[in-house]
């Protein structure tokens, strides 16, 4: 396919899951059963299939497609909402489990979200559960679910919860019935996710102490309050993933923003003391927020420029990024960080990268499928190292192939940083 070709059908995806605006019924029409697979197989990718099928739905767009197609899309918005349901399930069994041995935990992102704040809980599908505990019962909270959920997962069994130290979460493990990973939180930031001079203690402190809940079937579990709701969302789409979470995350801000529980001058003040004003601000304008919205007028006014400062160029980039090439993803991330650093500190990123301790190769072996045998370090490391070779040398090639990607990740990092060099 030519880059036209991808551009043209990038833009058709972009306007039936960003945008929401309305798609030419002639030039749909004049698809092949190539563009088609090309359509489904991004949208799967990007959990959008269920959105697909209710935006082409609502814009009376479903006929326009071919009839399996038709089809598909209609049975992954029917699967997702068994789905949805039985996942519900799982969180009331998880929260039942955690609350008997009184270990504090909070449900976070699609559990929360998904039940919540979207009219149609099928429509934001999860590819796993996430549960965050006070730092320090993070291990009581894992044993507790490999005793009484699902217990381990096979591609995770050789991680132990020791490894996973200073990482935002534990190895995953099984929900209670097998129905979905869960991944036991400790931090809610990753590590290097937020400029160095972000408040993050003082903010945990604060989120701690005003835990929310929500209704799933005939109960209430425990989550974040609406504002940490939203902050954790700008948070983790824009600084932890370089917006590759996908489109949903644009819904996730839609349907947030039209609770009457946001707290904005709370919002902002928490997204001032971990540096990612501008984050939040970017989200918001992706999301489609007038500058009359509540939201804008809570700026802090040495802040408020902000709101009307997010170049185009910028806009256009996190388009492209959340609709890129998932399988790629590793890549473009691995060549924007390469080319963000020096000579010196290129080199040091390059050997942190080649010498990693030995977990990091046993789950770099289940990542390719293969089984994550113990053996003497320097075996290991030979394999780890060609595979790493690999990976550097494909970056390099790939690169020039897809430098609108990586060059969308460079100039979205930069105008973010510049709010930690310019203050705004």
């Amino acid at each position: 396919m030519t880059a036209g070709a991808e551009q043209h059908l990038l833009t058709m995806l972009q306007n039936l899951t960003i945008r929401d605006a309305q798609i030419n019924a002639p030039a749909m029409a004049a698809l092949s059963k190539d563009d088609w697979d090309w359509v489904i197989r991004r949208a799967n990718a990007h959990r959008l299939l269920p959105l697909l099928y209710v935006s082409m739905s609502r814009q009376q767009k479903m006929s326009e497609a071919p009839l399996d197609i038709q089809e598909h899309l209609s049975d992954a918005y029917r699967r997702a909402h068994f789905r949805q349901l039985r996942i519900g399930r799982e969180i009331v069994l998880l929260h039942r489990i955690l609350k008997q041995q009184n270990i504090p935990h909070m449900f976070l992102k699609g559990s929360v979200l998904s039940q919540a704040f979207y009219p149609q809980e099928m429509v934001r599908p999860m590819r796993d559960l996430d549960i965050i505990v006070p730092q320090g019962t993070e291990r009581a909270a894992q044993e507790c679910l490999l005793a009484q959920a699902g217990g381990a997962i096979d591609q995770y069994q050789h991680l132990s919860p020791s490894e996973a130290e200073g990482e935002k979460h534990l190895p995953p493990v099984w929900s209670p019935n097998c129905v979905i990973p869960v991944e036991v939180h400790s931090r809610l930031f990753g590590p290097g996710t937020l400029p160095n001079r972000a408040d993050i203690d003082g903010y945990m402190a604060d989120f701690w102490s005003r835990v929310g809940t929500f209704r799933i079937a005939t109960e209430t579990a425990p989550c974040p309050v609406t504002s940490d709701v939203l902050v954790h969302a700008i948070c983790h789409g824009v600084y932890d993933h370089d917006l590759n979470v996908g489109p949903l995350v644009i819904h996730d801000i839609r349907n947030l923003v039209k609770s009457d529980d946001i707290e904005w001058h709370q919002v902002w003040n928490d997204l001032t003391r971990l540096q990612a004003v501008r984050g939040g601000v970017l989200l918001l304008q992706l999301a489609g927020l007038s500058q009359d919205h509540a939201a804008f007028s809570a700026l802090p006014s040495d802040r408020s420029n902000i709101s009307t400062n997010v170049p185009l160029d910028v806009i256009n980039a996190c388009h492209r990024l959340m609709l890129q090439d998932m399988d790629k993803r590793h890549d473009v991330r691995l060549a924007a960080d390469l080319a963000e650093k020096s000579v010196g500190a290129r080199l040091r990123f390059v050997l942190a990268k080649v010498f990693p301790n030995k977990q990091t190769i046993l789950t770099r072996r289940t990542m390719r499928g293969q089984q994550a045998k113990s053996g003497v370090y320097p075996v290991l490391w030979m394999w780890f190292l060609w595979v790493r070779g690999q990976d550097f040398l494909r970056v390099n090639v790939f690169s020039s192939h897809s430098q609108p990607t990586t060059g969308a990740v460079t100039q979205l990092r930069k105008w973010l940083v510049s709010e930690t060099v310019d203050g705004q």
